[in-house]
């Protein structure tokens, strides 16, 4: 099992809310799933400002990224497990970020394809999931729904 945070859900478990400890404090994250079709779902992830509002362009350098990472991982396996006909797509809001989120998903892809699909989009088509290419966005969904 992977260290996570624990997390509590709200706005219809659209929303998961996390408090991430490290060398700068405690700092509230957010994952939400923003429904864009019927099962089409923009994963985001930021931190909750002072003035209550999600900033997911914040690089918090808290020094506990691998457990932030775990955590939204679960956010996503849990937001799936509850709708499972949805898929949940992401990027990031940096060619950067994106390359991030594509190595993680490379480093647990043995254990996450085995419940779920993984595409990726490059060169205007989604397709299967391979290493090495540099996908504007990747969509993830439950096998079998």
């Amino acid at each position: 099992m992977h260290i996570k945070y624990n997390v509590e859900t709200t706005n219809e478990g659209n929303r998961y809310i996390f408090y991430s400890e490290g060398n700068k404090g405690i700092i509230v994250k957010i994952v939400e799933f923003q429904q864009i079709t019927p099962d089409l779902f923009n994963i985001g992830l930021g931190d909750l400002n002072e003035f209550g509002e999600v900033d997911d362009i914040v690089n918090s350098n808290n020094g506990d990224m691998r457990k932030v990472m775990n955590t939204v991982g679960y956010c996503i396996s849990d937001f799936l497990d509850k709708k499972p006909n949805a898929q949940v797509y992401f990027e990031g809001n940096t060619p950067a970020r994106m390359k991030l989120y594509i190595r993680l998903l490379l480093r647990y892809y043995e254990h996450v394809s085995k419940k779920y699909y993984i595409k990726g989009f490059i060169n205007d088509k989604l397709e299967e999931f391979e290493n090495n290419k540099d996908y504007e966005y990747i969509v993830v969904g439950l096998i079998n729904s």
